[in-house]
């Protein structure tokens, strides 16, 4: 095999196996961006009814809400306020989570810290171990809390779609994941050992492909060659000459030759250059038979006749010199 053929095979193969590799990858990351996600809303969630059963309050509040057409009327101990009602796209469970965030406000606000360690824990269930910060936004009192103060941390994290809750949206929760390449294969270890696996399994095929039988044309001495009848001799990889059998196997293509078609081969494979040249013929072939140049052309046609469906294989005329078995390992 050619050195461009080789280079172009291990080329190829290391080009899907990179392709197999970076699109595992991609799967594996949105797959984790769409987890932390969801952690995060999950975190919110329980962060309420933790929050919530501290106060040891039932469901119902002095705060009530009064529904008066397009708005909502709020009271609490800040008085009366009334503001624009719920959209009517938010499901009775939001409208009700907004109205516990509100309430909490004043009771047992947000914790950016509490936060962010339920948010921990929910990733690590799900085998996801990354760097987080939670920001907590009250509009209301236009204060921000944080639950990591390192400014680098925020530069290049990943921001998280922010969570606005409460009856006048006055609650904005961040979160923030540094999700890195290290972290993205670590939470799936079945998705990198297939890609191992499947680099594995190509490095083993190219090296067999190109090694395993490699495309040469034999050298063998011509006098031990022309001594063995059973002999069986590769000239290339898918090309076989059965002494034996009287074949020649290239591929699936299995052409049978006669006796002298055989002995005229094997010469041609056992000379230099795989040339022959008028005596040579006539001494291995007649000896001292009387010999005639039809003879000669005769037994030369009839092995390029069997040698016709072959195109790796034919034979050329060197007029008044003799002939030659050209191969063509390029075909």
């Amino acid at each position: 095999m050619k050195k461009k053929t080789r280079v172009a095979i291990f080329g190829f193969a290391g080009c899907f196996v990179l392709i197999i590799g970076i699109w595992l990858y991609f799967c594996q990351k949105n797959h984790v961006n769409s987890e932390i996600k969801d952690c995060f809303h999950n975190a919110v969630s329980e962060d309420i009814t933790i929050r919530w059963k501290k106060l040891g309050w039932p469901i119902h509040t002095n705060m009530s809400t009064k529904d008066i057409g397009d708005s909502i009327v709020i009271e609490n101990r800040e008085g009366v306020k009334t503001v624009p009602a719920f959209e009517n796209t938010m499901s009775e469970d939001e409208k009700f989570r907004c109205i516990l965030q509100t309430t909490l406000r004043y009771e047992n606000p947000v914790n950016a810290n509490a936060l962010d360690s339920i948010y921990q824990i929910r990733l690590k269930d799900r085998n996801i171990f990354i760097s987080t910060a939670v920001c907590y936004t009250d509009k209301v009192l236009d204060k921000v809390y944080k639950s990591n103060n390192d400014t680098s941390f925020y530069k290049k994290a990943y921001l998280l779609p922010s969570v606005v809750t409460g009856i006048e949206k006055e609650i904005v929760l961040q979160a923030f994941a540094d999700v890195t390449f290290f972290s993205i294969v670590r939470s799936s270890a079945g998705l990198f050992f297939v890609w191992c696996f499947i680099c594995i399994t190509f490095l083993f095929l190219t090296v067999s492909l190109l090694y395993q039988n490699p495309k040469q044309i034999v050298a063998i001495n011509g006098g031990e060659f022309l001594k063995k009848d059973e002999a069986e001799v590769q000239i290339m990889d898918d090309l076989i000459l059965d002494t034996r059998l009287r074949v020649l196997k290239y591929g699936k293509l299995t052409k049978r030759l006669t006796d002298q078609s055989v002995l005229l081969l094997k010469l041609f494979l056992s000379h230099q250059d795989h040339f022959l040249s008028n005596d040579d013929i006539r001494n291995h072939l007649w000896g001292t038979i009387d010999f005639s140049d039809s003879r000669r052309n005769q037994s030369i046609r009839r092995l390029r006749d069997a040698l016709g469906e072959i195109p790796v294989l034919h034979i050329e005329n060197i007029r008044g010199m003799g002939f030659r078995l050209i191969i063509d390992d390029e075909k």
